[in-house]
C-alpha cells in the first residue's frame, strides 16, 4: 500500500502540487485573518528514515548521527490551524533561513491587512546574527 502511495505522489509535479495545497491552505484559513491573530512559529527535528533528499546530518537529541530534516512551521495560535511549512537541512535549525524566505512569503501572501497581531517563537527567532 506505502508503496503506490509513494509511486502516485510522483507522478505530480512538485510545484503544482505544492501551489494546488497552498491554495487549498488558504482558502481554510482566509475567514479567519480578518481577528486579530497570533503567529506561532516552530522548528521541529525530525529524522529522516530513508534516503531523503536533502537530509543532512546536524542536530538530532533523538537520534544522534542520523540525515534529518527540520521544518519551521507556521501555525495559528489557539487553532493551531498550519498555515505554512519550510523544509531545512538537518544541519540548519536555526530560524535564520527562515526569516529570509519562509516568513516574509508567508506574510506576502497574506496581505497587510491580514498580518497577525503578534509573532511567537523560540529564544532563537529573535536572536541577531551576524
Amino acid at each position: 500500500m506505502r508503496t503506490r502511495c509513494v509511486r502516485g505522489l510522483a507522478k505530480i509535479d512538485e510545484a503544482a502540487g505544492l501551489a494546488w495545497l497552498q491554495t487549498h491552505l488558504d482558502y481554510c484559513a482566509s475567514p479567519l485573518l480578518s481577528e486579530p491573530w497570533i503567529l506561532d512559529i516552530d522548528s521541529t527535528i525530525q529524522a529522516a528514515v530513508w534516503p531523503a533528499g536533502g537530509a543532512m546530518v546536524g542536530y538530532n537529541p533523538h537520534k544522534p548521527g542520523r540525515p534529518s530534516h527540520c521544518y519551521h512551521t507556521y501555525l495559528m495560535a489557539n487553532l493551531r490551524l498550519v498555515l505554512g511549512v519550510d523544509v531545512q537541512p538537518g544541519d540548519e535549525p536555526t530560524p535564520k533561513p527562515l526569516v529570509r524566505f519562509g516568513l516574509w512569503s508567508l506574510l506576502h501572501r497574506l496581505g497587510r491587512s491580514r498580518w497577525p497581531a503578534l509573532l511567537r517563537g523560540d529564544v532563537r527567532l529573535g536572536r541577531r546574527t551576524g
